[in-house]
């Protein structure tokens, strides 16, 4: 690895705010949404046994192909089928609280992990890391082969769907029992042209270096997030989490190239579940009722009263959906 490549050294120059004018309906899902239930005390009467210093899970750090770090939550038992939960941007792992804390873990091994450039995993200050798709694919391989979870089901959220693709493009659909896009923008493609165009200012502020203008940013987009709004102690915890990414990592992340899900998604061999939220702001709705039509072997579920985190604003509903998605799932022949 060359002195440009090595993760922990900051590398590029600084680019002003003004330099991002445009971006996919997905940016405005940027938010990312964290129930951090574990902060505040709440735990579920099925919690899995603790893992080092007495936290609810077993923390992992797992090393990519190309040299990062990345954090990652095991949660329940590893004799059970996994599910792995891949959050969106400006998120991390806790995002899924409501999932890793819930009665799953009696069913299921679940999983989840943080990002590079997210949450405690790495954060290299060089945009070769976050623009190509191979790897994004070698991340998620490297957390499905380094804990051995068989042939887990994914389900990402948000811009999470764009990484999903990257690893389907890589690596097809036969190392995974089944698919859950979560309210993700990239089955919207292509993008209305002003969408991308109103979306283009937002983005500026949340790449600015200016601490006062990103947090600024950072709130407004998490308050898109949910139909309920928040309480004032998850807010202000998921936009700390929010600003655990850094501006250049943003900057990245909001000008890597789009995949175009068409093609991918009319020859998935696994079946998938869609889930939306009837009230989301953020991703448009009617890119997900537009995949369904396109998908082999599909379910839709649109959660009429939640937002665009609707795992959080219907985590009880869409908890059992999943439960019920990934038991099939997990039960079709090899």
């Amino acid at each position: 690895m060359g002195p440009a490549e090595h993760p922990n050294r900051e590398v590029g120059s600084a680019t002003g705010a003004g330099d991002m004018t445009t971006r996919r309906e997905a940016l405005l899902g940027l938010g990312a949404a964290a129930s951090l239930s574990l902060a505040a005390g709440r735990t579920s009467a099925e919690a899995p046994t603790p893992g080092a210093g007495g936290l609810p899970y077993r923390p992992h750090s797992l090393r990519t192909p190309d040299g990062l770090n990345i954090a990652v939550q095991d949660w329940g038992d590893p004799s059970k089928p996994a599910i792995l939960f891949i959050h969106g941007f400006m998120s991390s792992s806790i995002c899924w609280m409501r999932q890793l804390s819930s009665s799953l873990g009696k069913d299921f091994r679940l999983v989840a992990y943080d990002w590079r450039g997210h949450g405690v995993s790495d954060k290299p200050n060089d945009p070769r890391f976050y623009a190509h798709g191979a790897r994004w694919a070698q991340e998620i391989e490297t957390v499905i082969s380094g804990l051995k979870l068989g042939k887990p089901v994914i389900a990402g959220w948000s811009m999470a769907g764009e990484i999903m693709c990257d690893y389907l493009q890589a690596r097809g659909d036969s190392h995974i029992s089944g698919i859950n896009f979560v309210d993700t923008g990239v089955l919207s493609f292509p993008t209305e042209g002003n969408d991308a165009e109103k979306r283009g200012g937002a983005a500026a502020a949340l790449v600015s270096m200016d601490t006062f203008s990103s947090l600024q940013a950072t709130e407004g987009f998490i308050r898109l997030c949910t139909a309920t709004p928040l309480a004032p102690a998850d807010l202000a915890a998921w936009v700390a989490v929010g600003n655990m990414t850094p501006w250049y990592v943003r900057k990245y992340m909001t000008s890597r190239p789009e995949p175009d899900p068409r093609t991918l998604l009319q020859r998935l061999k696994v079946p998938v579940l869609i889930t939306h939220g009837g009230k989301d702001l953020v991703a448009n709705i009617a890119g997900a009722r537009r995949a369904a039509t396109q998908i082999p072997d599909v379910r839709l579920r649109i959660y009429e009263e939640a937002g665009h985190a609707s795992f959080w604003d219907a985590a009880d509903a869409y908890n059992a959906d999943l439960g019920a998605f990934a038991a099939l799932a997990h039960q079709r022949p090899a």
